[in-house]
């Protein structure tokens, strides 16, 4: 459909593996650092910006993953608790 409609612009496509070569394919996932574009020459491109949905990480979070061990079971309803 791009080809058809003849512009002289790159079109930007979202995740097609096989689209054609004037076209640039990107990624649209959360992990981007393996994605393998169509043309070697074409730039390296992600359309997400995923960023924002990551939260910072609360000390005691950490704590309770570094050590689950010692902890044994904590259940779901006490690590939201601890993130508060």
């Amino acid at each position: 459909m791009a080809l058809a409609q003849n512009i002289d612009v790159l079109w930007i496509i979202c995740h097609q593996h096989d689209a054609p070569k004037p076209m640039i394919n990107t990624c649209n996932e959360y992990y981007c650092s393996q994605f393998k574009h169509n043309n070697h020459k074409s730039p390296k491109m992600f359309i997400e910006n995923w960023i924002g949905s990551v939260k910072p990480l609360n000390p005691h979070t950490f704590t309770i993953a570094k050590e689950p061990i010692k902890l044994k079971k904590i259940s779901n309803q006490e690590i939201k608790g601890i993130e508060k």
